[in-house]
């Protein structure tokens, strides 16, 4: 804090514009950062409408532009004129827009985030800053709104305590130092998150949909259906022949893979019109192809059986029993916690009657 404290008194008149495509997460947490350490701060949404971009930035007359979200190029009318820095979530090197997809994907023990000086070819530009932080086995929006937005405000600060310091100098790309670990990646691709049931193996699978969870979901079939998707959970004890749905729980379905299972939260069809679909519980998309459930069975009578079985969960007992499990609770020191991890952190009149049924127990 002393350190911010300390870039507030020596520019608090600083003019900052947030240039964004939408005034996401991470731009919100740059405008509270930069609003509470005392700069003028001004957000400019970048829809590709560039009059209306350049107006906008014209009218505010910034010191500094920094893009913590972007979809659209931005105009060389702007960088060519003004000081530009773009957040980007990959390592030094790394260039293109899926970076954090193929990380998850691919694996890695190790990303970043760099930010870059805005010019001509996309991520090309002269370093700022950059943080590196070691990957959790986790979705691209649990990482992105946890690492990569504290990598991003650090090396906002790092920036801001030097930015008009006569003898600093940004670092130029240079693939040549052995040290530059990033390169160029395509764009991730539907054909290259696809998932092979009947040979990939549960992990493998998981780092799949954990890279498009949030956006854009795998593309995949079930029941002949072209659906997305999403939110999904290693099984550790329920298995059958790959590819089949074993068991449903919780509306999330429960797909065998080759040495293990899957819960699968949500789904999004894709629609013939091309228009797109509304992601919903996995059930409520397979409504019309699952076949109807003979009687709820509990855990262990859903883990003993080969067809299809609707497992109840046990709300009034402590912990997480399945992973597709959204409300569950444990007591520690006479003091009851609840969890609540909601899919993207939305709750339906279900979910909010089923949250308050476990705070009523405890």
């Amino acid at each position: 804090m002393s350190e911010k404290l300390a870039i507030k008194y020596r520019k608090s008149i600083m003019r900052i514009l947030l240039m964004s495509t939408a005034f996401s997460g991470l731009t919100q947490r740059f405008y509270t950062e930069l609003d509470d350490a005392g700069y003028v701060v001004s957000v400019e949404l970048h829809h590709g409408d560039i009059p209306q971009l350049l107006e906008g930035v014209g009218l505010f007359k910034p010191d500094l532009i920094i893009c913590p979200f972007l979809t659209q190029k931005i105009p060389a009318e702007i960088y060519d004129n003004y000081k530009c820095l773009v957040v980007h979530p990959g390592i030094v090197g790394d260039r293109g827009p899926s970076s954090l997809d193929w990380a998850i994907q691919k694996g890695v023990a190790e990303w970043g985030v760099t930010l870059l000086e805005a010019q001509e070819e996309m991520d090309m530009g002269d370093i700022w800053a950059k943080k590196t932080f070691p990957m959790r086995n986790t979705t691209k929006s649990s990482l992105f709104n946890r690492e990569v937005t504290q990598a991003a405000v650090d090396c906002l600060w790092e920036v801001l305590t030097y930015f008009d310091a006569p003898d600093f100098k940004p670092t130029a790309l240079d693939y040549n130092n052995l040290e530059v670990k990033g390169q160029l990646q395509a764009t991730m691709k539907q054909k290259d998150r696809a998932i092979d049931w009947k040979k990939q193996k549960t992990d493998e699978i998981l780092k799949h949909l954990h890279a498009a969870d949030g956006s854009p979901g795998v593309l995949d079939e079930i029941y002949g259906q072209p659906v997305f998707l999403y939110n999904a959970h290693k099984e550790e004890n329920l298995t059958g022949k790959a590819g089949e749905i074993i068991a449903i729980a919780n509306h999330a379905i429960c797909r065998a893979t080759v040495d293990g299972a899957i819960w699968i939260g949500h789904l999004k069809p894709k629609l013939a019109s091309g228009e797109k679909g509304i992601k919903l519980p996995a059930t409520f998309i397979l409504k019309d192809y699952l076949p109807p459930a003979k009687s709820s069975v509990s855990m262990l009578e859903g883990l003993l059986s080969k067809s299809i079985n609707h497992i109840d969960i046990d709300y009034t007992q402590e912990g997480q029993q399945l992973p597709c499990q959204e409300v569950w609770y444990h007591t520690k020191n006479r003091i009851a916690y609840i969890y609540s991890p909601f899919h993207n952190g939305g709750m339906s009149t279900e979910q909010c009657q089923q949250l308050l049924s476990v705070y009523q127990h405890v």
